[in-house]
């Protein structure tokens, strides 16, 4: 846009100068990358395969995850590497936690492969050699023959005639027959790999020396690993994951995973996975497995559930499979007992409250009663109060009456006289 003289001036004059008196500038930038960043960016690059030093073998399959990441999450784990300083960890004089020894065992060599060191060696002797042996060919096919020579001054065979047999001559020499012998075929040079191929592959080799291994013990599965990872890359637990054993034994193989790695809340995830489903057929199971990972709390809501329904509670105790568990059976009768207990003292105490609810509703009858009573007394009352009161006869009436006889008595005595 042009502007006038004018209107340049105003706006030069409305930006401030810089000089001795310090002053900010407003500068608009992008935000702080957020936690979700991070995460992805570092899912991209496990599931690329990139930075990864650590190799996990449970069963037949191999993961590649990265040391710093788990090291980070995990205090227990990264304990563990620094008693294995492949990685560059400083040595730590912590023993590692007994579940990871018992878990976790480091090999330097990998199962296919007896031992790395040689094949590197042989493929980087290899490496070198190729351009060699090329070079060698080449000049062997290249190499000029001799121009004195002949193909018949290759080979003189001088041939004799035998004698007759019985004559005891000598044998007399024969013509000289020259026998040539064919010249040598020109040798083929091999074929010409291509030296980046081998360069390639002493490196990939060398990679893989480098990662440490890490074999994984008592796994049934690779699943339950797969779900460890999931929950670190994916911000432990954000929104974007969902915890989902696909059976128990992959659950169970998660509860062990978690309690090694110092993860409580996927532990937690696990834990109430054992609560989902229940059944007359998995309900022992995951008795049992509560007791192996010591959640009391869990299994004696279990209990509790299944002492509700007494059918269901005597189908599971005659189960052949509960003999072996001796301390869930023991755990199941003291539950029902208690039960039984709880049902004959809620029985005494509805007895008891209906005795009282009896007895206090008698008393409200009594109490009516004596209420009515008393009304009926009041109003009585009431009614003779509100009755007139008889005529009180006044001085001038009294003096009437009195007047009244003796006047009747003043005829009678004129009567008399």
């Amino acid at each position: 846009t042009l502007c006038f003289p004018a209107e340049a001036e105003k706006m030069a004059a409305a930006v401030p100068s810089l000089g001795t008196v310090p002053m900010d500038l407003d500068v608009k930038g992008e935000g702080p990358t957020s936690p979700h960043d991070l995460h992805a960016g570092l899912r991209s690059l496990l599931e690329s395969k990139e930075c990864c030093d650590i190799v996990f073998i449970a069963g037949e399959e191999r993961i590649e995850a990265h040391a710093v990441v788990l090291a980070a999450s995990s205090g227990s784990f990264c304990t563990f590497l620094r008693q294995n300083p492949a990685l560059g960890l400083s040595m730590s004089a912590v023993d590692s936690p007994k579940e990871m020894e018992g878990l976790f065992s480091v090999q330097t060599r990998q199962p296919d492969q007896p031992d790395t060191s040689i094949e590197v060696g042989q493929a980087k002797t290899e490496a070198e050699g190729v351009t060699e042996s090329t070079k060698n060919s080449q000049a062997d096919v290249a190499e000029p023959t001799d121009p004195g020579k002949t193909e018949s001054d290759a080979v003189t065979i001088v041939a004799t005639e035998p004698a007759e047999i019985g004559t005891g001559a000598e044998p007399k020499p024969a013509e000289a027959q020259e026998v040539l012998q064919p010249a040598e075929e020109p040798k083929q040079a091999p074929e010409q790999t291509d030296p980046t191929d081998k360069e390639r592959e002493v490196k990939e080799v060398e990679k893989e020396m480098q990662k440490m291994h890490i074999h994984v013990n008592g796994l049934s599965s690779a699943e339950a690993l797969h779900t460890i990872l999931d929950y670190v890359y994916k911000g432990f637990g954000g929104a974007d994951w969902q915890y989902n054993a696909t059976s128990a034994q992959v659950n169970k193989d998660v509860l062990r995973l978690a309690r090694s790695f110092g993860f409580s809340h996927l532990h937690e995830h696990a834990a109430r996975w054992l609560a989902t489903g229940l059944t007359t057929e998995n309900v022992l199971e995951r008795l049992v497995t509560c007791e192996e990972f010591g959640l009391g709390l869990l299994r004696e809501k279990i209990n509790e559930r299944l002492a509700l329904k007494p059918a269901e509670l005597m189908l599971v105790c005659s189960s052949p499979e509960i003999t072996k568990h001796p301390r869930i059976l023991q755990d199941l009768l003291v539950q029902v007992a208690s039960l039984q207990d709880k049902q004959d003292a809620n029985g005494e105490d509805a007895n008891q409250k209906e005795e009282e609810a009896e007895k206090e509703t008698h008393d409200n009858q009594e109490n009516l009663e004596n209420k009515e009573n008393k009304n009926e007394n009041r109003q009585d009352k009431q009614t003779k109060k509100e009755k007139p009161d008889k005529h009180k006869p006044t001085k001038a009436e009294k003096m009437a009456k009195q007047e009244k006889p003796q006047a009747e008595k003043q005829p009678a005595k004129r009567r008399k006289a």
